[in-house]
């Protein structure tokens, strides 16, 4: 690999898999019915009408991946030089997940200050 110009490599592995529940929280909305009031609906007053929708319960499979930069410069003593762990739910497809882990690792690694 180094004869081509690569210098490191990265390997990854599926760690785990779990079981998830997560609440998506309902919302509330409120309208304001005009209605006449008083003796003989003189005054117009306005009575709030709420209106709630319940919360959301979305469950699935989450993949936890591990990946590992290794150096693989011959030299060197210490060849792993980052690990990092991401969590995939209920991938649809193989390519969009491939594509989504891919920028999450890219940005994991240029936080990291690692890849420039």
């Amino acid at each position: 690999m180094l004869s081509i110009g690569y210098d490191g490599a990265i390997v990854t592995n599926l760690i785990d898999t779990e079981q998830y529940t997560d609440v998506i929280p309902g919302n509330s909305s409120t309208a304001y019915i005009p209605a006449r009031a008083g003796r003989f609906g003189r005054y117009l007053t306005y009575y709030p009408v709420t209106t709630w929708e319940p919360d959301e319960l979305k469950s699935g499979t989450k993949y936890i991946f591990e990946s590992s930069l290794y150096r693989l410069a011959e030299d060197s003593g210490e060849n792993l030089q980052w690990v990092g762990r991401f969590e995939v739910k209920d991938p649809s497809s193989l390519e969009k997940t491939v594509s989504l882990y891919a920028k999450d690792l890219t940005n994991a690694l240029v936080k990291s200050n690692i890849a420039e």
